[in-house]
């Protein structure tokens, strides 16, 4: 057995030397090798069964070494407290935890229950805490897999579901005008999460970069189409809509192509209705007729950025469903205003109460 010490001590000791020279303050022994011999030790040092004790002192590991070398394999099977299993790997265990004990230099080590597994476990959660938070927020994979993709991207967070809202609102209102399913409703809300990702990369194109950002993550639960629908999606949210003479948009299904473009129609709306990132109109009410559609804005202020953006890229949406969209404004009744004007005044700032702001035209809008 000197030699496996020999063996044992030349192995290990530059490691324990780079660990010396950082410093310590104290040797923990895992597994279920240390707790076996701590046990041993402490059989020894009583005369009967006990359970391990939180320290094993050198001077203990050696007697115990000492009475294992002088057993045979069939009576270390036999030892009381001892696992049959561990017999033949019980003495090279005693010699290998000696020598750590000296070349450290040190009289005793203090026995610690978690092992290697619960370290990796922890290493394991450590570095991927972010995901495992995702997981618990957000137990369907889709969902989880888009909102990592969102965050990581640095997405505009309170824009983005309030135009899936208002997107999610519309679609529900003109099924009959789109006949899309339900699952489809699920894209549309997932690209439109995502449609503003490109800003990581730039603004300028960043309709572009989010198809870019989309088509290359790895989008785990969603099939090759569903992905490039959602990328297709939050490409076409500004700018030119879909045209089958763009490659990505050609490759797919005709069917798949309808269902892109419809969703692309809703999106480029409902993303009007919040050109100001400032949630201005809290809701769409969609009526619809032979000739045109009313999507009438529930609002608390003068969303007029909002009602010229939507005029011009509503003409998608006029030419896709051949029906005029005319644009309406809800103004907030007396009581509304009261009620606003109260809140305002509960503000600490008096910079932001409303008796201080500036006053803003509301006007009802027709187009």
């Amino acid at each position: 057995m000197a030699a496996l010490a020999d063996r044992v001590r030349s192995a290990i000791e530059p490691a324990i030397a780079r660990v010396r020279a950082m410093g310590f303050d104290f040797v923990a022994l895992t597994s279920g090798t240390a707790f076996a011999l701590g046990s041993l030790a402490s059989r020894l040092a009583s005369g009967q069964a006990s359970s391990p004790g939180k320290v094993l002192s050198f001077r203990a590991l050696c007697e115990v070494e000492k009475k294992l070398l002088s057993l045979s394999l069939a009576e270390r099977a036999k030892l009381p407290g001892l696992d049959p299993k561990r017999a033949d790997t019980i003495v090279p265990g005693a010699i290998l935890l000696r020598v750590i004990l000296e070349l450290s230099g040190v009289d005793e080590a203090t026995l610690c229950e978690p092992a290697l597994r619960e370290g990796i476990i922890a290493d394991y959660v450590a570095k991927n805490r972010p995901g495992i938070q995702l997981v618990e927020e957000f137990p369907d994979q889709r969902r989880r897999t888009v909102m990592e993709l969102a965050r990581r991207c640095h997405y505009p967070e309170t824009h983005s579901h309030h135009v899936a809202r208002l997107a999610l609102s519309i679609f529900h209102q003109t099924r009959e005008l789109h006949g899309l399913t339900n699952s489809d409703s699920l894209l549309l809300e997932y690209a439109t999460i995502l449609h503003d990702i490109g800003f990581h990369i730039s603004a300028n194109r960043h309709h572009r970069h989010a198809h870019y950002l989309i088509s290359t993550h790895d989008m785990r639960g969603f099939s090759q189409e569903e992905t490039q629908t959602i990328a297709l999606i939050a490409r076409y949210h500004r700018k030119t809509p879909p045209k089958k003479s763009h490659p990505e948009f050609s490759k797919l299904s005709k069917e798949a192509q309808k269902k892109v473009s419809k969703l692309v129609a809703i999106l480029r709306v409902a993303d009007s209705l919040d050109r100001t990132h400032g949630n201005l109109v809290r809701a769409v009410r969609c009526t619809i007729n032979p000739k045109t559609i009313e999507l009438r804005q529930e609002t608390d202020d003068d969303p007029e950025l909002e009602l010229w953006t939507a005029r011009r890229k509503g003409d998608f949406f006029e030419e896709l469903f051949g029906r005029r969209v005319r644009f309406a404004v809800d103004l907030p009744s007396e009581g509304d205003r009261r009620a606003l004007a109260k809140e305002a005044e509960q503000v600490v700032h008096p910079a932001l109460s409303l008796k201080h702001a500036r006053p803003r035209r509301l006007v009802k809008t027709s187009v």
